[in-house]
């Protein structure tokens, strides 16, 4: 009997002196993000943390590269990351599927993403993708606004978070 094998847990945490005030951790397994979980911390700067064990190392540089693109308002895309998805409906993934479109500093209704969707009043189904969203920042939900202007629903941290990156966004955009 082979003894088992000892897996170190990691966890490191990266912090930039821009960028919403904003805890992101990416949790990680076998190479891949299995979710991302946010909140509000106090003092400047946006941090970020991957939560997995030493195996999970190799996955961090490509991790930073997004984190420091999404910094400086020139995201790179999804793909470029490895996510280990749960299961969840067709129209939550073209949903989820959809939000990376949504372009940097700038915010859609959840009538608008109903419409990209070719589902026009589905709404209330984005917004439910939405909450499903394991992935959030990535998958940008945050940047889905009511069809008022008014932010609705972030399960992520809550609205603050939602704010928070919203006001960071729009500040990298007029930077620009």
């Amino acid at each position: 009997m082979m003894p088992a094998k000892h897996i170190e847990p990691v966890t490191q945490v990266y912090h930039m002196q821009q960028g919403a005030p904003v805890l992101v951790s990416v949790f990680a397994l076998e190479g891949k993000i299995t979710k991302i979980e946010m909140e509000l911390h106090p003092g400047q700067g946006m941090q970020w943390r991957i939560l997995g064990y030493r195996e999970e190392r190799h996955m961090e540089r490509k991790l930073n590269n997004w984190m420091q693109a999404y910094m400086n308002g020139s995201i790179l895309p999804p793909v470029e990351l490895l996510f280990s998805w749960p299961k969840l409906g067709s129209y939550t993934q073209m949903v989820l599927q959809t939000l990376p479109a949504i372009p940097f500093g700038t915010t859609n209704s959840y009538d608008d993403v109903a419409i990209l969707t070719g589902n026009t009043y589905a709404a209330r189904a984005v917004g439910n993708a939405c909450r499903k969203n394991p992935f959030p920042l990535i998958i940008p939900c945050h940047r889905v606004i009511g069809s008022n202007g008014k932010l609705i629903g972030f399960s992520s941290g809550g609205l603050a978070v939602k704010q928070a990156l919203i006001q960071f966004e729009k500040s990298v955009v007029l930077r620009h």
